[in-house]
């Protein structure tokens, strides 16, 4: 029997990231999709929505996946939300993730 794929993809609500999940759900891989706004869900995925991906709300989810795909960013910087924020301290955090799971 061969194990199937299970991949967690982060920035989920994205451009790049809707597709590449419709893709992967065309192609049957368990999806576990992160975002910060709340998104359409493909088939054979599951859906965390997360402001700040805090360790103890998902690593118990993402534990024993296959790959982890990084595509949360921001291009400028907003009064709202802070560049090195997102972009640095963010993906620190999800790589730290990726290594306990």
């Amino acid at each position: 029997m061969v194990k199937s794929l299970k991949i967690v993809v982060t920035g989920a609500s994205g451009f790049i990231a809707k597709n590449l999940r419709k893709y992967l759900s065309e192609n049957s891989v368990e999806l576990i999709s992160i975002s910060r706004n709340d998104f359409k869900n493909f088939k054979c995925e599951t859906k965390i929505i997360s402001n700040n991906y805090e360790q103890k709300d998902i690593l118990k989810t993402i534990k024993n996946a296959d790959a982890l795909i990084h595509l949360v960013g921001i291009g400028k910087q907003s009064v709202n939300i802070d560049y090195d924020l997102i972009n640095t301290d963010l993906t620190k955090r999800i790589v730290n993730l990726s290594k306990k799971s």
